[in-house]
């Protein structure tokens, strides 16, 4: 029975957590990083990325296979803002490229 209530509150907990927001710390750029952002409110009116940190070249961030990248290299402070009024969930792709050491600090959400 013990158990049984710590499954259903395991499952009850992990519904519970937002997932409209992330914070990645990258030091390895040996593979590709894809998250996905589901709303759980109908309130946002933004899809926000902040990139902070240093690379030995370039990287790719974009949001779903087709569309269009954006590239960053070197020292990277940008905040980049979209419009966003759905209730459909958004992707988030991370792609080392080119980059074969730093460290990044991203933040991106739904606001």
């Amino acid at each position: 029975m013990k158990k049984y209530i710590c499954i259903v509150l395991i499952l009850f907990l992990s519904s519970c957590v937002r997932n409209d927001r992330n914070k990645l710390i990258i030091t390895e750029f040996n593979k590709k990083i894809v998250d996905t952002l589901h709303p759980y409110n109908k309130s946002y009116t933004a899809y926000n990325i902040n990139i902070k940190g240093y690379i030995n070249d370039s990287i790719r961030i974009g949001f779903g296979p087709d569309s269009y990248s954006f590239y960053f290299v070197g020292e990277i402070d940008e905040k980049l803002i979209f419009d966003y009024y759905g209730q459909f969930e958004r992707l988030f792709i991370f792609d080392p490229y080119k980059a074969t050491e730093g460290r990044l600090e991203i933040k991106y959400g739904l606001y």
